[in-house]
This record gives structure tokens, C-alpha cells and sequence, in this order.
């Protein structure tokens, strides 16, 4: 069973977080601090559980 087919939901990183994303990742990775990257995921996770539009896709003509 592919376990990305469970009850987890994907989480959309924006471009223009992507410096957070990436400092909050340093953190946890070479700081050992899981902190910052736990609340930048848990945020993005809160946004699309209350349905707020976590990624906008440009209309097609």
C-alpha cells in the first residue's frame, strides 16, 4: 500500500515562502531545532483544513 494514499494531505509550499521554508528546514536539520519548521508546516496545514485556497492555479483560455 502506497502510504501517500492514506488520510494525509498534501501541503502546497508557495514560491514566495520558500525562504522561510528552506531557513526553517536549516533550523531543524543542521540547528536541531524542529520548532520553526513544525510551525511553518503546522500553519499550511491549518490554512487547508479550513479550506482556505493554498495554491492558485492560473485559468487556461
Amino acid at each position: 500500500m502506497n502510504s501517500s494514499t492514506r488520510s494525509f494531505r498534501s501541503t502546497v509550499i508557495f514560491v514566495g515562502d520558500r525562504k522561510i521554508y528552506i531557513k526553517a528546514l536549516e533550523k531543524a536539520s543542521i540547528g536541531e531545532d524542529i520548532a520553526p519548521f513544525a510551525d511553518f508546516l503546522a500553519r499550511l496545514v491549518k490554512k487547508g483544513l479550513a479550506g482556505e485556497p493554498l495554491a492558485l492555479v492560473p485559468k487556461t483560455s
